[in-house]
């Protein structure tokens, strides 16, 4: 699946560095890329293959839409129902849960009912009735999910609750990937997943940074910002899926 030019938030300028090899991967929905520099090409090459086979897994353990994930398990469970997780969903798990917290709830992952009712059934852009948007919302919060952290499993607490990891999957499979190349030693990498994050392994030598662009999604010709990224991590969002993103303490969609 090739990333259309106009979903783009975040440009990257390691096209123009000639000594950084580039590879991609389609996986979770997007396309996976990674450019690393590195005096052996084909040695770069297998740790971006071993780096790929990584977001592969991690996609068939936490992905909502292959039916025996652990988050497709989850969102079947019966209410009470013990949940055996796998460690990086349970991790995953724990970590949205932490953001759900320090964010006030804006951060959800049990905004499934929520997002839904916005579709219909051909998954296109629908106007919901306010009792649809008040019944999803109270499918909402994390306040229905029991998380065991000794035992590294779960319960779901309310029937028709649904957990969808699409707002932390790819940025923690992208930290995966990043301690993957530093095993590696290949450190002077970066990590884009889809179009709209990028996350710095390292620094190139003699680089201040990676360089990157913000631009604006609806004028793809304004550039709200350029810096250098030499670590942490960036991540965007456009307005192409329509309402897909959504503040579940106001039910209504966020701001972009």
């Amino acid at each position: 699946m090739k990333k259309r030019q106009s979903d783009q938030v975040v440009d990257i300028g390691a096209k123009t560095i000639s000594d950084a090899h580039h590879f991609s991967h389609e996986a979770m929905a997007t396309v996976y890329e990674l450019y690393i520099v590195d005096e052996d090409k084909d040695y770069a090459r297998a740790g971006a293959q071993a780096a790929f086979a990584e977001v592969d897994r991690l996609e068939l353990e936490m992905s909502r839409f292959l039916s025996n994930s652990d988050i497709s398990r989850l969102n079947a469970a019966e209410v009470g129902e013990t949940v055996d997780l796998g460690l990086d969903t349970f991790e995953c798990l724990r970590r949205a849960r932490e953001m759900h917290e320090k964010t006030g709830g804006a951060f959800d992952i049990s905004v499934g009912a929520l997002y839904a009712c916005w579709l219909d059934e051909d998954r296109k852009l629908r106007k919901p009735s306010e009792d649809e948007i008040e019944q999803a919302h109270e499918l909402t919060g994390m306040k229905h999910l029991e998380i065991d952290d000794e035992d590294f499993c779960a319960k779901v607490l309310t029937d028709g609750v649904q957990f969808d990891l699409g707002g932390i999957g790819k940025g923690f499979a992208a930290e995966k990937v990043s301690e993957l190349l530093r095993d590696w030693s290949l450190e002077q990498s970066l990590v884009l997943a889809g179009a709209s994050s990028v996350l710095c392994v390292g620094v190139p030598e003699g680089m201040s940074g990676w360089p990157m662009k913000l631009r604006n999604p609806e004028k793809r010709t304004e550039v709200f910002a350029r810096f250098d990224l030499k670590e942490g991590a960036v991540s965007g969002s456009g307005r192409q899926k329509g309402q897909h993103i959504i503040d579940p303490r106001s039910k209504k969609a966020g701001p972009v």
